[in-house]
């Protein structure tokens, strides 16, 4: 019969048991054998009240089973509730449109930085993307033949292109 833990004052809570296995190597390398899913999306997913009960069991056993028990991880645990708020006070947009960047510009004077010029640059390329992948899924699936053989190989030329040019900066941490 297994023994029964002593009641802890510590209450579960998910977002801070991911950050828990987030900043610990062993406990990310057990968590990542069950969910591959990227830590900032599982919090958005649990902020939202959408977390599946088995990712919640899985989490719930990980902390009752090794948090608890360990100093350090407890520790973590318990600065969760500082760095949420934190997280939340340095949080970036999630979208910064082309409409935003013309009105900084404006503000600024009319003359755009160099950042300013790129950022509307990469604008253009994700129109781009939703133009050219509009027209590619009408193809397959729609059976029209808006994008001919000749195009195609000029959208897989430039893509290559772009990704040599970009590898580097790519590259970089964040």
């Amino acid at each position: 019969m297994k023994e029964t833990k002593k009641e802890s004052k510590v209450e579960f809570n998910v977002i801070r048991t991911l950050n828990v296995l987030e900043k610990d190597e062993i406990l990310n390398n057990v968590f990542r054998k069950k969910n591959t899913m990227e830590y900032s999306l599982l919090r958005s997913i649990e902020k939202q009240g959408l977390t599946n009960n088995e990712t919640k069991t899985l989490l719930k056993e990980l902390f009752e089973e090794l948090i608890i028990d360990n100093k350090n991880l407890l520790e973590i645990y318990n600065e969760g509730i500082i760095e949420n708020v934190v997280e939340v006070a340095k949080k970036l947009p999630r979208r910064y449109g082309k409409d935003k960047i013309e009105a900084d510009i404006e503000k600024q004077g009319g003359k755009p930085t160099e950042l300013q010029l790129a950022m509307l640059a990469v604008n253009k390329l994700k129109n781009i993307y939703v133009n050219l992948t509009a027209r590619g899924i009408k193809d397959m699936v729609g059976g029209t033949k808006l994008l001919s053989e000749s195009d195609c190989r000029d959208i897989v030329a430039v893509v290559s292109t772009v990704e040599k040019k970009l590898k580097p900066i790519l590259k970089r941490k964040k």
